[in-house]
């Protein structure tokens, strides 16, 4: 692992890659403090994952979650225990809980999407998600996840207007709001 990466701490997160840190209920592995990482080509249907921690070579999680062609994008909620992807061809939030080994398991029904998506989000609390759609007339679809981790609408859309070069990914701030 690179000097940057140890500075970053247990990953660095790559295009196409997410990573997970394991659940609170989840035991840590005789490695130390584990995680897994999830992948995804970009013209191949699925998710393939990978048990990693600190030190070691990443150990292949067995199977590979559908989503569709192409699945981009993905992210995981902060504390762990559910992956999101939602593919371009046919737009909606596909939510998977991730097992303690790290398998992916579909749970709730898919949020249909008004428009290609291009990234996603949650808050701290793994409760609510932001998903950034369309490649011209921007918007923001906000989300609330079950606790099965099945999203629903959480309001209307939020448009961003339209935008000449496209839409890139966004990322949510680390900074508490203060009320100021």
């Amino acid at each position: 692992m690179g000097s940057q990466a140890r500075r970053l701490g247990a990953a660095t997160v790559l295009p196409g890659f997410t990573v997970a840190a394991q659940p609170a209920q989840a035991a840590p592995t005789a490695s130390g403090s584990g995680y897994h990482i999830y992948a995804h080509g970009m013209l191949s249907d699925g998710v393939v994952g990978f048990n990693a921690s600190d030190i070691g070579q990443p150990t292949p999680i067995a199977g590979r979650a559908p989503t569709g062609v192409p699945d981009w994008p993905q992210a995981a909620t902060p504390d762990g225990r559910f992956l999101y992807v939602a593919p371009m061809r046919n737009p909606r939030l596909i939510a998977y809980s991730i097992g303690s080994g790290g398998a992916l398991t579909a749970t709730g029904a898919p949020l249909a999407l008004p428009d290609i998506p291009v990234d996603i989000t949650f808050a701290p609390n793994s409760r609510y998600g932001y998903v950034l759609v369309g490649g011209v007339n921007g918007a923001v679809v906000p989300v609330r996840l079950g606790t099965d981790g099945a999203p629903v609408a959480n309001g209307p859309t939020m448009s961003l207007g339209a935008f000449t070069d496209g839409l890139r990914p966004c990322r949510r701030s680390t900074e508490r709001r203060t009320g100021r």
